[in-house]
């Protein structure tokens, strides 16, 4: 989905992405015919197209199932992931992770690795719903440049002035049907877990007069307290949001599919650890003002450089004071 978010500003092409799950291989494939998708083990990859940007998102094993396994598979995972950036020859790295993964000693050790050719780092903490999403989404972007030039252009880009949405206008057109649950069975079971009783559960269930709702997780649909469902106008009964309406919250490219056998549980989980699309195209458009105001300053700077001397009749430089 990040990198549906970056072609959609119509100022980057898919070139290449690494991807261990199959099947989300396969969307990226379905989505980006002409980018090389290299399915497997980081630690696998052998060939690496050179790049202007890349975009990493790398597992925290605070967060992840590997963080379960032995202690070395995550710093052989950034050794392996330092490689790759480096042989890709990028430019500008765009980092995307949750906020404790930049507290993580993979990320130390990863920035260790590549911080002699990329000297310029930034970061920023952005919250989706500053930026008119109406899900909340906090994560921490970063970028390193190799150039001093880029990196002086690049700012991050602050939150818009806006009028903010309901749910109502990311819903599906009412003749789309639903499978709704009952409410009163919900309670009932959350009470009968004596360590979810003190749960917050304001946003739990919500109308479609709201303007923000919780973070859409990849477990969407596992019944969490901590997920926001759509309450009845009754308000007896709650449903999941559709995969659609996700699409539509994240604001993800009217044109991005999945797979017609994708499963409906893996929509929901790829979806719900992807990215906010609004606030991936605000930091995109920086990117590529960057690339351009760099390019653009080397460009005078040459023009100026011309126009500072003169070949006289007789052959010789005279320098234009």
């Amino acid at each position: 989905v990040g990198t549906a978010c970056m072609v959609d500003t119509q100022y980057f092409s898919a070139i290449q992405e690494v991807e261990l799950e199959e099947d989300s291989s396969e969307v990226l494939l379905c989505n980006f015919p002409n980018s090389m998708v290299f399915n497997g083990d980081l630690r696998d990859v052998m060939e690496i197209t050179q790049v202007d940007v890349a975009m990493v998102t790398l597992p925290c094993n605070e967060h992840s199932a590997l963080g379960h396994r032995e202690g070395n598979v995550m710093n052989d995972l950034v050794i392996a992931a330092a490689k790759i950036i480096k042989s890709s020859q990028a430019s500008m790295l765009f980092f995307e992770n949750v906020p404790s993964f930049y507290r993580s000693d993979a990320w130390t050790n990863l920035k260790q690795l590549l911080i002699d050719e990329y000297p310029f780092w930034t970061e920023k903490n952005i919250e989706a719903w500053d930026f008119g999403s109406l899900a909340t989404r906090n994560r921490t972007y970063v970028i390193a440049c190799a150039q001093e030039d880029i990196f002086q252009a690049f700012q991050f880009p602050s939150p818009p002035k806006m009028r903010r949405k309901k749910l109502k206008d990311y819903l599906d057109a009412a003749s789309v049907h639903h499978e709704w649950k009952s409410l009163k069975q919900w309670m009932e079971s959350f009470q009968s877990r004596r360590a979810w009783r003190e749960r917050n559960i304001e946003r739990t269930f919500v109308s479609k007069e709201v303007d923000k709702i919780n973070c859409i997780p990849a477990r969407y649909t596992s019944h969490s307290a901590s997920s926001s469902y759509v309450l009845s106008e009754d308000k007896q009964s709650w449903r999941f949001l559709s995969i659609n309406e996700i699409k539509r919250i994240l604001n993800v490219p009217d044109w991005f599919e999945f797979c017609e056998h994708t499963p409906k549980i893996r929509k929901y989980e790829m979806v719900g650890q992807s990215v906010d699309g609004t606030v991936i195209r605000a930091i995109a458009n920086r990117i590529a003002y960057a690339f351009m105001k760099a390019k653009t300053t080397v460009a005078n700077m040459m023009n100026r450089v011309r126009e500072s001397y003169n070949v006289n009749s007789y052959g010789q430089i005279e320098m234009l004071i």
